[in-house]
């Protein structure tokens, strides 16, 4: 089964029942929380270079994937010239933040398969079934499991470096202090009111 750095493994494996640990869901969790963090730094990069509101980004881009908004991006970077283009390319043309993606996309989306031979836990992914003669094969990831841990950690400490290199703490410290809207903040005291 291919291992999460490589693109192909000829070498099946046998899998055993395998259930996620505590752990290994709670750092799921972390890297999914992480990936919505780095997201958002992606629509605000996104939107600077674009010369685009939140809301403007909003109706123009809906719900696409990061990977959608990373290329648009990379789109604007070009026309703003090379200095762009390779702050764009350093924070996300790199492995870290494809491993980054990758693992979040088989916490989110994945189908847990099991254990392998060698003790990593197998994840199915969305592609379509190869079939070949009298023989059907699924695409497999496999991760060691503490990769999540290991994924999630990164994807957290990228947050804040993502925004300085992308020069956009500004854009988010300007955002934080919005807050919430008047509607929005007379609901949250009376949850708060009625909790206690």
């Amino acid at each position: 089964m291919a291992g999460p750095d490589q693109e192909y493994s000829t070498v099946g494996s046998k899998l055993r029942p395998f259930q996620i640990t505590e752990p290994m869901f709670t750092a799921m969790g972390r890297l999914l929380r992480a990936c919505a963090d780095i997201e958002n730094v992606v629509t605000m990069h996104l939107g600077r270079l674009g010369g685009f509101s939140e809301g403007q980004l909003l109706v123009l881009i809906g719900r696409s994937s990061i990977t959608k908004k990373v290329k648009a991006a990379r789109q604007f970077a070009l026309a703003h010239g090379p200095d762009q283009v390779a702050t764009h390319d350093m924070c996300f043309d790199n492995h870290a933040f494809r491993a980054i993606i990758r693992g979040r996309n088989v916490a989110a989306h994945g189908v847990l398969l099991g254990l392998t031979d060698d003790d990593r836990v197998a994840f199915r992914i969305e592609t379509e079934p190869k079939v070949d003669s009298d023989m059907v094969s699924i695409e497999t990831l496999t991760f060691a499991q503490d990769a999540f841990a290991t994924l999630a950690a990164t994807a957290e400490s990228a947050v804040p470096r993502l925004k300085a290199e992308l020069e956009l703490k500004p854009a988010f410290e300007a955002r934080e202090g919005l807050g919430l809207h008047p509607s929005r903040k007379a609901k949250s005291t009376q949850t708060r009111k009625r909790d206690a």
